[in-house]
C-alpha cells in the first residue's frame, strides 16, 4: 500500500514563496515586453504565472501585469489565501457573467499573482482589480479547460523545474 502524499503547510508555503520570488524577479522585464507587444489599450494583462503565457484555466495561478494595481507590496501569509491584500482585490467575471473574488498570493503596484477560481466558466472572462485607493484596472483573458505549466529555474516555463 502506498502512502498518500499530503502537502504540508511548509511545502505549500515554499511553493508560494517560489512563485512570488519568480514573479518579482521577472515582473519588470515581463511588463516591458508585454506592453511593448502592443497591448497599450489593455490596462491589465493576465498570463500563467509559471510560463508567462496564456490562455489560462480554472485552478491555475495567474500573474496580472499593469500599473497602479496595488498601493504597496504584500504577500499572503495564511491559508486559505485571502481575497484582499494591501487593500487590493481581484474579481474575475466569467463568460456566464458570474463574478468571483480571486484568492491572492501576492500584490504589488505592477504585478498581482492570483488563483483563477475553480468554478469559473470557460471562454472569455474579465479581470477587475481594485486597489486600496479605489482605482480600478481591467483586462480580458481567455479560460480554457487545461493550461499546464511548470515553475522553472529560469522563470520562463522552460528548463529545469523548481521542485522539492
Amino acid at each position: 500500500m502506498r502512502a498518500r502524499f499530503t502537502p504540508s503547510i511548509r511545502i505549500i508555503g515554499f511553493a508560494i514563496a517560489v512563485a512570488l520570488i519568480a514573479g518579482v524577479i521577472f515582473a519588470a522585464k515581463q511588463t516591458r515586453r508585454i506592453f511593448a507587444a502592443g497591448t497599450a489599450n489593455v490596462a491589465v494583462v493576465s498570463v500563467n504565472a509559471a510560463s508567462f503565457a496564456g490562455p489560462l484555466a480554472p485552478g491555475s495561478i495567474a500573474a496580472a501585469f499593469g500599473a497602479d494595481l496595488a498601493t504597496r507590496l504584500e504577500a499572503a501569509e495564511v491559508l486559505p489565501l485571502p481575497t484582499t491584500l494591501a487593500g487590493t482585490s481581484v474579481r474575475l467575471v466569467d463568460s456566464r457573467n458570474v463574478g468571483y473574488d480571486a484568492q491572492l498570493f501576492f500584490v504589488s503596484p505592477g504585478q498581482i499573482n492570483y488563483l483563477i477560481p475553480d468554478g469559473a466558466a470557460l471562454g472569455q472572462a474579465q479581470v477587475v482589480i481594485t486597489n486600496a485607493n479605489g482605482a480600478v484596472s481591467r483586462g480580458d483573458l481567455q479560460l480554457i479547460a487545461s493550461s499546464p505549466a511548470v515553475f522553472t529555474m529560469s522563470y520562463t516555463g522552460r528548463g529545469l523545474p523548481v521542485a522539492l
